[in-house]
């Protein structure tokens, strides 16, 4: 029982290492995935609102010119 003790331990640390690692990587992605997707949801807007003010531009215009 004695003999094994080490081994197992030594095992077990090696396998806390890897865990935290594969931890370590998933926050990263999952990090890294949330902020593209908070960015890609503000660009949609941004680009609708330019949209919008465009179109409404536009009409101004051409109610202007008439």
């Amino acid at each position: 029982m004695n003999m094994y003790f080490p081994f197992l331990f030594k095992d077990f640390i090696q396998y806390i290492e890897k865990v935290r690692f594969i931890e370590k990587w998933a926050l990263l992605l999952m990090f890294k995935y949330s902020y593209l997707h908070v960015f890609n949801h503000f660009s949609l807007h941004l680009i609708d609102s330019m949209k919008n003010q465009f179109i409404s531009s536009n009409i101004l215009q051409h109610s202007e010119d008439r």
